[in-house]
């Protein structure tokens, strides 16, 4: 809104308050006047545009960080599945070649437990 739709404003609710017909010159005797009530309203617009704004960053920048968090742990989950996985079949050799006979036993229990 400009701040001449903002004066035309204030002539109509005069007009409209039933305060009585003033003229054009009445008006025109306190243009500064109207013109810094136009700035002030056009200022505290401006101020609850920029607050909603801001607010609805807040609330992506909420939203965005609790999806990364998500992404986050179910990435965390996985590279700890992996290395469970690596360190078993690690055991699993170990048992193989240190243990003779029942290292073979060993290791297949030791694998069984990761497929179950």
């Amino acid at each position: 809104m400009t701040h001449n739709e903002i004066v035309d404003l204030a002539k109509q609710a005069w007009k409209d308050s039933g305060e009585g017909w003033v003229d054009t010159a009445w008006f025109n005797d306190r243009v500064k006047a109207l013109e810094a009530f136009a700035k002030l309203v056009d200022a505290k617009a401006f101020q609850n545009g920029y607050e909603k704004g801001i607010a609805a960053f807040n609330e992506a920048v909420l939203e965005e960080r609790e999806v990364c968090g998500e992404a986050a742990m179910k990435a965390a989950e996985k590279a700890v599945d992996v290395a469970m996985k690596l360190e078993r079949e690690a055991c699993a050799k170990v048992a193989e070649t240190s243990f003779g006979v029942i290292g073979s036993t060993i290791a297949k229990a030791i694998r069984a437990r990761g497929e179950a």
